[in-house]
């Protein structure tokens, strides 16, 4: 992903520090002029994707700035490795899931200083990561209609088209729905105009959506992992021959990419149950002392 990180180190992990360092960073400005800084990710994330869905659903009649703007992005790594990596820690896919990361995580850490200066901007940050994730829904919108193609399983082998299945067709539509109500109604101009408790009832869905991403994360990851399965088809061969050490640092970065999911959703787990049985003890002494004091 980033042209200067080694290829095996897994791509949230090397958004995760930009992401966390903006936040906090940022968090006064960010608090004071959201609507700034909406705007500069909704432009720079329509800069990097208009050209998909154009090409998408237009074809070979798609206007020629759109091929030439896939063109032009295509070689941006290589021409412009700098220009490339900001792009990508800007509008990447895993920018987003890093952004709803640290929104989820600091509901469930102690109010130390740092959390609670997180917490005053949890809803303008989960508004930008959503702006991210809306643009990456649009340039896969037809990523599971593909596997309605047989030749997308004979590409894929098993059981790497199995995962990707489950990744796509199964947790996709849901992950989609669990992901746009919370985030359409973190807008505060939409939030003014709904009722306390239905808002806070829409926001219940950021649990499904939590689990529902690590779970996809983790499922694609094991389906990158297994491409070509059990790698001995002329394609692996033709792709490892060519070049083994970037098939093995991919392999690699897929396979840390699968249990770094799986142990982000451990960890979310483990600290919500302490968190929510730190809280039940604490009103349970509180309890005690009013009718210590007789209240």
């Amino acid at each position: 992903m980033l042209p200067f990180v080694p290829v095996f180190v897994p791509n949230l992990v090397q958004v995760a520090p930009f992401v966390l360092a903006f936040a906090i960073l940022c968090a006064n400005p960010l608090r004071k002029h959201a609507g700034w800084f909406y705007a500069f990710w909704t432009v720079a994330v329509v800069a990097v994707t208009w050209y998909d869905p154009v090409i998408s659903l237009m074809g070979e009649s798609a206007p020629a700035a759109a091929f030439a703007m896939e063109s032009q992005m295509s070689a941006l790594p290589t021409a412009m490795p700098v220009l490339y990596a900001i792009s990508q820690l800007l509008t990447s896919s895993f920018t987003g899931v890093a952004f709803y990361l640290v929104v989820m995580f600091v509901g469930a850490l102690e109010r130390t200083p740092i959390v609670k200066r997180l917490l005053s901007v949890r809803s303008e940050l989960s508004v930008i990561g959503g702006i991210v994730i809306m643009g990456h829904l649009v340039r896969v919108a037809d990523f599971p209609f593909m596997f309605a193609n047989p030749m997308w399983a004979t590409i894929w082998g098993s059981p790497a088209v199995d995962y990707m299945f489950i990744a796509a067709v199964v947790i996709g539509p849901l992950l989609t729905v669990a992901f746009l109500v919370p985030w359409i109604t973190s807008f505060k101009v939409i939030r003014k105009r709904m009722d306390h408790a239905t808002w806070k009832k829409t926001q219940l869905l950021a649990y499904p959506f939590m689990a529902l991403m690590i779970a996809q994360g983790f499922f694609l990851a094991l389906g990158h992992a297994l491409y070509g399965f059990p790698y001995d088809g002329s394609s692996f061969m033709m792709s490892f021959m060519s070049n083994p050490a970037a098939w093995v640092g991919a392999f690699a970065q897929q396979v840390a990419t699968a249990w770094m999911y799986a142990s982000i959703g451990i960890a979310y787990l483990v600290l919500r149950l302490r968190k929510r049985s730190r809280g039940k003890a604490r009103q349970e002494r509180v309890l005690r002392e009013r009718e210590g004091w007789g209240v």
